[in-house]
């Protein structure tokens, strides 16, 4: 161990200094080599030093291992003390469900984040001078306030550049016109550029409208323009239950007859009944339950039978 001898002090010798760097880098701290604190030291605080002075490179080396586990020892330290927390320290409950990880940008520490103290700290609106600063030069350098508070590079939050302004009512009343009149000269560039990259648009002439009698739809569903006697006569006469297929004939064969003289108009609902059996008797096929109405091959031959009318005509045409 070095010692005073004579009032001169003596450093350590080759063994201890080789005792010093084992003991550091097994991962034991400085003060208890050369302080003691519960074990023998080795050397005296000063003589280490001294040590360090005669022969440099071993003081680098001796001093980086005892300033590494320092500072690994208090991070350990924190580590744990943060992690056997159960309660943040305005006393909320540090569960599962009310904790965030966070991630420190400045040395990689990550701890547990109170949520509820999260949300109270946001309601606050805090703001600091160096962003109120940035926020001045954005908008003075012919940005609005929605690029300092929204998007990749927003300076502050909403809540917080609001707080500054109730603080500081002049500040608005500077920044809050330079911003709406460079948003006003934003949207005419974005404008202007929109309408000379747009195809022209086409101009169509505006036609005039054509006023058309009011009434129902005729035979034809069509509102067509004005009409006439003869066609809305008939149209009422003959009912609209009727089948299309089978009204259309009918509206026709009564018109024809009333243009060829053959029918009267006033007469027309009474001879309706008429018209309709010609049009039975001419289109026999499409009067279900008629005598005359031709047997699907399909039907059964028989009242009594299952067989297809089709296949016994098929049979007798090759038997005979």
């Amino acid at each position: 161990m070095g010692d005073i001898i004579g009032g001169q002090e003596f450093t350590m010798n080759s063994t201890e200094a080789a005792t010093i760097i084992e003991r550091l880098e097994s991962g034991e701290a400085l003060r208890t080599i050369i302080g003691g604190f519960g074990r023998t030291p080795i050397c005296s605080r000063k003589a280490f030093f001294r040590h360090c002075e005669l022969h440099p490179e071993w003081g680098r080396r001796a001093l980086a291992l005892a300033n590494a586990r320092s500072k690994s020892r208090v991070l350990d330290g924190c580590k744990k003390r943060v992690a056997a927390r159960t309660h943040c320290s305005r006393g909320h409950e540090l569960t599962p469900e009310n904790t965030t990880l966070v991630i420190v940008k400045r040395n990689g520490w990550r701890h547990r984040e109170c949520k509820i103290c999260r949300a109270q700290w946001n309601l606050r609106g805090r703001y600091t001078r160096e962003q109120l600063a940035k926020v001045v030069d954005i908008v003075k350098g012919g940005g609005t306030l929605t690029d300092a508070t929204k998007g990749k590079g927003a300076i502050i939050k909403c809540v917080g550049l609001q707080t500054a302004f109730r603080d500081n009512p002049a500040l608005e009343a500077e920044l809050r016109p330079l911003s709406q009149l460079h948003a006003r000269a934003k949207l005419k560039l974005a404008w202007g550029n929109w309408r000379s990259t747009r195809p022209p648009s086409i101009i169509r002439p505006r036609s005039g409208r054509i006023s058309i009698v009011s009434r129902e739809p005729t035979l034809t569903g069509v509102l067509a323009a004005q009409p006439h006697i003869v066609f809305t006569t008939i149209d009422e006469v003959v009912p609209k239950t009727l089948e299309f297929e089978r009204r259309r004939e009918v509206v026709s064969e009564m018109m024809l007859a009333v243009l060829e003289g053959r029918l009267q108009l006033e007469n027309a609902k009474a001879a309706y009944p008429s018209f309709l059996t010609v049009s039975y008797r001419m289109f026999a096929h499409r009067t279900y339950g008629d005598i005359r109405t031709p047997i699907s091959l399909d039907a059964p031959a028989h009242l009594d039978s299952k067989t297809p009318l089709v296949e016994l005509l098929s049979e007798r045409a090759l038997w005979e």
